[in-house]
């Protein structure tokens, strides 16, 4: 005999467009036309804005603000107007076409240097994607070619800087997360999907339990950007925060075999994560995503028997705002589920049955070549809390905990077969804290099969 309860709820009017346009950037000295470098620019400064590119999309891009160190001011050299920057061994050449830019730089800087130079990959000074920060001991002019010469030595962000700022692939429209998501931001968008082989044995305890998948496929896409205040000094995080707009695509088909009574039991399965490593701003920030996933199941019956289930779920409009340094900041909208959910055992039993789906979006942090580490995301775990009761003359009741709605109708010596959904997010930093940020609870199908019809 087989008994099977089919339930949908489509709990949406829309379903998301396609998000960002590339599965990974490569991160780069944002171009500049150096023939358009104000005067003022030249002027040695402790306050200083470096622009990278995120991939080939120039509306996806991240700005680095320093504060450096007294007595450590900076000059960028991408933004002054030179027409050529060089460098040979400890010396750093700076050719102008423009005598105003070249006086300026005469009046400006001290011959005897206590200044920064910051390059960029143009020139020869540094490597692919990279920029070098050159601290000047003496200065030389020749007046005739317009040539700076910089006696410099090599250093970097952490010698010199007091605090870093860092905006990367910002909302351009400026939104602030009080007024609202929407899917289509700029920002660095990343997707994968992940199956497991038909008919391979995803967790079991022999010889009384087993569960085989009979069809499991994962597919994420999510589009992130936030800021970043980081103290170099004292090595401290002012402040980090996260936009994640996430879509969710997957399937679970599992078959559970019971051969006799089992207790109430938690069982998990976990393929590999995929992992990206999509924003590296050299020396400065590395932000590296993953996607995690995981299928399982809380299990309790009485008896022996074959249960199917088959989960379909689409997540298509999640929307987050992750305060890493203050969990009360957090908000969120959006994760409305669309599923499909069948069930059928082939007996008639008391069991319940209730498969979920994790999926998790990662977000690893490394701050100044590993000055500071730290890594949070977000979670979507979706359970169906599936109920098989064989009852005789009584009103329907589960046979353990976990459903969100009693029965209120008698099924007569026969089959009942309830199911229901809930919907978990929950927001975390590694080693700090988690909160669920958001959960909800859905009758979705009750169904009662009388023994008239099977015996």
């Amino acid at each position: 005999m087989k008994f099977q309860l089919t339930c949908s709820a489509f709990l949406a009017t829309a379903v998301a467009s396609a998000l960002g346009d590339s599965l990974e950037r490569s991160t780069g000295p944002a171009a500049t036309d150096r023939g358009t470098g104000t005067l003022s620019n030249l002027v040695p400064s402790t306050n200083i804005s470096l622009d990278y590119i995120v991939g080939p999309n120039t509306n996806t891009h991240s700005t680095v603000g320093i504060i450096l160190k007294p007595g450590h001011p900076a000059v960028v050299l991408e933004k002054i107007g030179a027409a050529k920057v060089t460098c040979a061994n400890d010396t750093v050449l700076i050719a102008f076409n423009d005598t105003a830019a070249f006086q300026r730089s005469l009046r400006e800087w001290p011959q005897q240097g206590g200044f920064v130079l910051i390059t960029n990959h143009m020139g020869n000074c540094d490597a692919q994607h990279e920029r070098g920060l050159y601290w000047v001991n003496s200065l030389g002019w020749n007046n005739d070619l317009m040539i700076v010469a910089a006696h410099t030595e090599k250093t970097d962000v952490a010698s010199v800087a007091a605090s870093i700022n860092v905006d990367f692939s910002q909302n351009q429209a400026g939104l602030l997360p009080s007024q609202g998501f929407t899917l289509d931001n700029p920002g660095v968008n990343i997707d994968a999907n992940v199956s497991v082989p038909a008919n391979s044995v995803t967790f079991s305890d022999s010889p009384s339990f087993s569960v085989s998948a009979n069809g499991v496929y994962f597919g994420n896409n999510v589009t992130f950007w936030g800021h970043l205040s980081y103290d170099v000094v004292s090595h401290q995080l002012d402040g980090l925060s996260f936009d994640i707009d996430a879509a969710l695509d997957s399937n679970v088909a599992l078959t559970f075999n019971f051969t006799g009574p089992r207790n109430s039991s938690d069982y998990v399965f976990s393929p590999d994560p995929v992992r990206f490593n999509v924003l590296d701003i050299p020396n400065i920030i590395t932000i590296r995503p993953a996607f995690l996933w995981g299928i399982g199941a809380a299990v309790d019956t009485k008896d022996a028997a074959i249960v199917s289930t088959n989960i379909s779920l689409v997540l298509p409009d999640g929307s987050i705002h992750v305060d890493f340094s203050d969990s009360n900041k957090t908000q969120i909208t959006g994760w409305t589920p669309h599923l499909n959910s069948t069930i059928s055992s082939t007996d008639k039993a008391r069991v319940q049955v209730n498969p979920f789906i994790n999926s998790t979006v990662d977000l690893e942090l490394d701050i100044l070549n590993g000055a500071y580490h730290l890594a949070g995301g977000v979670t979507a775990k979706t359970t169906v809390i599936n109920e098989i009761t064989a009852v005789l003359n009584q009103t329907r009741r589960g046979i353990a905990g976990g459903m969100i709605w009693k029965g209120n109708s008698t099924c007569n010596n026969g089959l009942n077969i309830r199911s229901s959904l809930n919907l978990a997010v929950d927001a975390f930093v590694t080693g700090s804290w988690q909160d669920v940020v958001y959960t909800t609870d859905i009758p979705i199908g009750e169904e009662c099969y009388g023994t008239h019809k099977y015996i």
